[in-house]
């Protein structure tokens, strides 16, 4: 008979883990460890807090902004489950330093950084538009099937009522998109405006809000617009 190594998964081993070794190169979370920690300007929340003379330190906005987006882009927005992740996934472990802030904690974060989360956002559209990825058309190869034959998008009109003496609908569309102006700009409507949103919906899996109030639901939107810019920054900057 065939002789085999035993093997058992009742036991267990100490690992020695060097968190900075954890987070590599080419990766979500070393790109965005790297532009929390060297790229954004994150002054904008040091008015929150009060305590330099007295009152506990709080936890650094870097450390929490690190661990809410790295679980944006798995598709993790409970704030008990960011904390469950860092407790036990190594990646959340070693973008937080070992830090375990409590779930209230993260949930005030977000709720309350209306003000702060626009700079944010603009922030990170510059470091895009650095490095050439917006409105260039780089995602123009990925969704035509033949972008070499393909001059623009191919347009499906619909059949539109109006009332008898005024143009109809159909018409007005055509007549804009017969100019020059009109074909170019629907023509990045593929490359710019659809794609983030199927990324988001289907990729980063943002399917519900878990949040309530147009505040708060702009607040989650944009932590997963910033997630998005940040993977384009990463695999295709």
């Amino acid at each position: 008979m065939a002789k085999y190594k035993p093997y058992s998964y009742a036991q267990g081993q100490f690992i020695p883990v060097f968190f900075n070794k954890q987070i590599q190169k080419g990766t979500f979370e070393y790109s965005l460890s790297y532009l929390i920690d060297n790229e954004l300007d994150l002054s904008i929340f040091d008015g929150r807090f009060c305590n330099d003379e007295t009152g506990a330190p709080a936890y650094d906005p870097r450390i929490l902004l690190k661990i809410i987006l790295l679980g944006c882009s798995r598709g993790i927005i409970s704030n008990r489950d960011i904390v469950k992740c860092c407790e036990e996934n190594i990646i959340f472990m070693a973008l937080s330093a070992n830090s375990r802030p409590h779930f209230t904690t993260i949930a005030d974060f977000i709720s309350s950084m209306d003000k702060e989360i626009t700079r944010l956002f603009l922030q990170v559209l510059l470091v895009c538009d650095q490095q050439n990825l917006i409105g260039k058309g780089k995602l123009r190869s990925q969704c035509l099937r033949h972008p070499e034959r393909t001059e623009i998008r191919q347009v499906a009109y619909l059949i539109g009522r109006s009332a008898s003496g005024t143009e109809r609908f159909t018409e007005k569309m055509k007549r804009k998109l017969d100019t020059a102006i009109g074909r170019a700009m629907y023509g990045m409507r593929l490359a710019i405006g659809e794609p983030p949103f199927a990324h988001i919906r289907s990729v980063l899996g943002l399917d519900r809000f878990s949040l309530r109030g147009k505040r708060k639901v702009n607040i989650q939107w944009s932590l997963f617009f910033i997630v998005h810019n940040l993977k384009r920054s990463t695999y295709m900057g």
